[in-house]
């Protein structure tokens, strides 16, 4: 990614073995690639443009992510930060020895909230959100069925006139 490096940022991912937040500035957890389906938590002190290399996953191809559960974790095992596989917003998941809900930051981004993905409200591009594992056999699906379809509008009449003429429609 271009300019992800740029200025003062912070870029984290949740590890779920140890319940910590990863920062990839220190030198004993730099990762050199982002991860498809990965969450990351990223900040940055300046307005950047972000330029992606490589290949959007613009398709409908079928993605399952598997998930971590280590028993080692405590409170928080199972827990994952995945994010959102496609170049468009998705409304459903499925997912098995997975928890029901989802835990995602709010509107304001002030705090995680118990929600749900749906219709009304997508996973939108970029987005991450928690889910959690009941077990060591744990994955989500993403798949065709899951796209946010654009809304349909009335069609848009457009008349061509000359002199109150009519030209063309």
């Amino acid at each position: 990614m271009d300019n992800l490096l740029e200025n003062e940022y912070d870029l984290f991912y949740y590890d779920e073995p140890t319940h910590y937040w990863r920062n990839y500035k220190n030198d004993a957890n730099s990762f050199a690639n982002l991860e498809t389906s990965r969450g990351y938590l990223y900040a940055n002190s300046q307005d950047v443009t972000i330029g992606l290399k490589g290949t959007l996953n613009a398709s409908n191809a079928k993605v399952s992510i598997p998930l971590n559960y280590t028993t080692t974790a405590g409170s928080l095992i199972g827990f994952n930060l995945v994010g959102n596989p496609f170049a468009h917003n998705v409304i459903a998941y499925t997912g098995n020895h997975v928890a029901e809900e989802c835990y995602r930051v709010n509107d304001t981004r002030t705090d995680v909230i118990v929600d749900n993905i749906s219709n009304e409200n997508p996973l939108k591009t970029g987005e991450g959100f928690f889910v959690k594992a009941t077990d060591e056999k744990a994955f989500i699906t993403f798949n065709s069925g899951t796209k946010d379809e654009m809304k349909k509008t009335e069609r848009i009449k457009l008349e061509i006139r000359e002199n109150d003429q009519l030209i063309d429609r």
